[in-house]
């Protein structure tokens, strides 16, 4: 056989070579960004409905507060209530405006990045739910029951109080402690995994997406 036959034969070889290596790339691609867009209706889906949820708290706190306001001490925790609601029903919001900017037809670097941004946000509203958590339970205790501050008994107001002034150092404490990177024990990091207060655990549909979509760029990644 001739070199010029068997350069052919190669270059045949080759193209039958590429030409696989392009449709296993579709396919990988196809099917990871299937993947992706499911994690992400998941996302969106329980996303909606926590928002749905804070639209009918801020209703009720809007009619409580008209209904009683004449009454700042009766009112004060509603009042307080419902700028914790919409700080987090705005946020909400947001990430879902967010949410809405991804483009599947893009580079998937950039698909990747709209997910990261999200994901920094996602995790500073989790954070900011934790810390809010027990203001918003004790708040939403006096405004449901109708509680008047100045009837509330001095004796379990002073020590609830204390609660709320330690409860942010806290919060700030173990949000630190969950993020370190050598967590001291295996209780330590049972907590920190299912925590949502940490990058590997702040949403198991975004690092989901995100993992589907780097396996896209490490199979772009191995012809190169």
């Amino acid at each position: 056989m001739e070199t010029n036959e068997l350069k052919d034969l190669w270059n045949i070889y080759d193209a039958k070579l590429e030409r696989n290596w392009s449709l296993n790339l579709k396919l990988i691609k196809d099917m990871n960004l299937e993947k992706t867009k499911s994690s992400m209706n998941k996302f969106t889906f329980w996303k909606s409905m926590s928002l749905l949820l804070q639209f009918v708290v801020a209703h009720y706190l809007v009619n409580f507060i008209i209904d009683n306001y004449q009454s700042i001490t009766l009112t004060l925790p509603a009042y307080l209530l419902a700028l914790l609601t919409y700080i987090a029903l705005i946020w909400n919001c947001y990430q879902l405006g967010l949410v809405l900017t991804i483009k599947y037809s893009d580079a998937i670097i950039s698909i990747q990045k709209k997910i990261e941004k999200l994901k920094i946000q996602k995790l500073r509203y989790n954070k900011f739910m934790f810390c809010a958590s027990y203001p918003f339970v004790y708040l939403m205790g006096f405004t449901v029951l109708h509680i008047d501050l100045l009837s509330f008994p001095v004796k379990y107001l002073i020590p609830n109080l204390i609660l709320a002034l330690v409860w942010l150092p806290f919060c700030y404490w173990l949000i630190k402690k969950y993020n370190t990177d050598n967590l001291s024990s295996n209780f330590w990091k049972s907590l920190s995994r299912d925590s949502t207060l940490t990058p590997a655990s702040v949403s198991k549909s975004l690092n989901n997406s995100l993992s589907f979509l780097q396996e896209i760029r490490n199979f772009e990644a191995t012809d190169k």
